[in-house]
């Protein structure tokens, strides 16, 4: 059965100071909600008698409230994007949960990728807390899966892993300085790079990865507007 709208506010705020950013600046004591829209503004004691049985009634005690959206900390092109046309190893999202299952889902790939391409993948940021391994994949690990293409996947924002062959398309080498704000983490033994880069050593890497193009970031915004939607 479809529901039917209430006959009152399912939400009224009331006893403070509403900035309602309005041209004339007018800043209402109270408001009324209904299906997660302001229906209406005005003083307490007019906006407390919409109440229904059913009303929420949240005294703000003077306090401000404020209209807005809930920032979630997205990056809709990036992210949609990611979602659509990269190789999906996160542990939040899929069956994930160790190194060899990320190596399974890049090794898929790989079998009907061109040879001398690149496979570029995303995982889940401080994934290596969650798996089995309690670590990230290293070059050793992509390169035994993936010997005869460039690899790059993502953990979050902060750290990116590639293989020897993605390291020598960036020429990342045991001498490649730190770049500012940046960290490439080397193997404490013979020095070498172990694939795995941090922040603005991420850059590096990107540089030389194939980049979105136009209709690809673009279908990138939408596809996240239109699951959330």
């Amino acid at each position: 059965m479809k529901s039917r709208p209430l006959p009152y506010p399912d939400l009224i705020l009331y006893n403070g100071t509403l900035h309602s950013f309005a041209p004339d600046g007018a800043t209402p004591a109270a408001l009324a909600s209904a299906g997660g829209r302001i229906v209406a503004t005005g003083a307490s004691d007019a906006i407390r008698r919409l109440a229904g049985p059913e009303t929420q009634m949240i005294d703000l005690q003077g306090r401000v409230a404020v209209p807005g959206l809930t920032d979630t900390h997205v990056h809709l092109s990036e992210k949609g994007t990611a979602e659509m046309e990269l190789v999906d190893c996160r542990d939040f999202y899929t069956d994930v949960h160790s190194i060899s299952d990320i190596l399974e889902r890049l090794a898929k790939c790989a079998a009907v990728a061109p040879h001398g391409s690149w496979i570029v993948a995303h995982g889940s940021p401080m994934q290596n807390f969650r798996m089995k391994d309690k670590r990230y994949p290293d070059k050793h690990d992509l390169d035994r899966i993936c010997p005869d293409h460039l690899v790059s996947i993502s953990f979050g924002a902060h750290i990116t892993i590639g293989n020897s062959k993605a390291l020598a398309a960036a020429k990342i080498t045991r001498d490649t300085p730190d770049p500012a704000g940046g960290h490439i983490k080397h193997d404490a033994q013979n020095g070498e790079p172990t694939g795995e880069l941090h922040e603005r050593a991420q850059l590096i890497l990107r540089k030389a990865a194939p980049h979105f193009n136009y209709v690809q970031t673009k279908d990138g915004i939408v596809f996240p507007f239109e699951h959330c939607l």
